[in-house]
């Protein structure tokens, strides 16, 4: 059973006038003349429930997770370089990276992986496009790839690893959902939560949150605006745990201390334009 949609949250809202007069109200009534209509508070206070007991959760467990792969990478590919190094043979590590990945994803039934075919059937059938056990076949891949060298960087698997996430977030919601009913008005439409992963995985790759959220809502040249907000949020939420874990240390290391200079500020907006 889905839980009612967001419009069918708000029932019963009056829109007749108090037949009072405003002075016999006083000046609360006036306050409340100011504030936004009923109805918008309400789907106001909807989507922040969701941000905080549904984006928020799922950009700290994207942050963990990337936070572990990216720190285990980081670690054991100059030890697995300078191993095969001593040896002689490593220059043959991404052929290797090469042959090993698709022997695995042809043993395990997955085929080509494709970061924008999946996201684009996402738009209408995220869960044929992250299925639970392709998704897990696919993430061990790409840790082959890259682990050995392969000519790719982190971000393309990154964004689709934390879209796969947000998927797999949502089902384990609307499992919850159907089953408690105190739960039932935490769900969120699955592309949300496709793009908040994706802004999540992106933004401890890149150590700048507000980058991976934008990277993130972006598709085939076109941004979904209305993804933004939950987009930071969970991007915001996975950069603090990695920065908690790992620090604040920018991703390309500087050979000075850096301070933002006034003059620069001002050559950033003709540049911006420009680009």
């Amino acid at each position: 059973m889905e839980a009612p949609a967001p419009d069918e949250e708000i029932e019963d809202i009056e829109n007749a006038e108090d037949l009072e007069s405003d002075d016999d109200l006083g000046p609360l009534h006036h306050f409340r003349r100011l504030l936004p209509p009923r109805h918008l508070r309400l789907r106001l206070l909807a989507h922040s429930r969701r941000i905080v007991l549904g984006i928020i959760p799922l950009g700290i467990g994207v942050g963990l997770i990337m936070t572990f792969i990216v720190e285990g990478l980081e670690h054991q590919s100059p030890r697995l370089d300078a191993m095969a190094n001593r040896v002689g043979i490593g220059f043959m590590l991404p052929l290797a990276a090469l042959f090993i990945t698709t022997l695995w994803l042809s043993g395990m039934g997955v085929g080509v992986v494709s970061l924008f075919e999946d996201l684009d059937l996402a738009k209408t059938s995220p869960f044929k496009a992250f299925p639970f056990r392709k998704s897990l076949w696919k993430i061990i891949g790409c840790g082959f790839t890259i682990g050995l060298g392969g000519s790719t960087g982190m971000e393309g698997p990154a964004k689709w690893l934390g879209a796969s996430l947000g998927v797999q977030w949502h089902r384990f919601l609307r499992f919850l959902a159907i089953r408690l009913r105190l739960l039932r008005r935490l769900k969120t439409q699955p592309m949300t939560m496709v793009i908040a992963g994706a802004a999540a995985a992106v933004a401890v790759v890149f150590r700048a949150p507000l980058s991976g959220a934008l990277f993130a809502v972006e598709h085939d040249g076109h941004v979904a605006h209305e993804e933004l907000i939950p987009s930071v949020v969970s991007a915001a939420a996975a950069y603090m745990v990695f920065a908690a874990i790992v620090g604040t240390a920018p991703l390309i290391p500087m050979a000075r201390a850096y301070h933002l200079a006034v003059t620069e500020l001002m050559w950033a907006l003709p540049i911006g334009l420009i680009c």
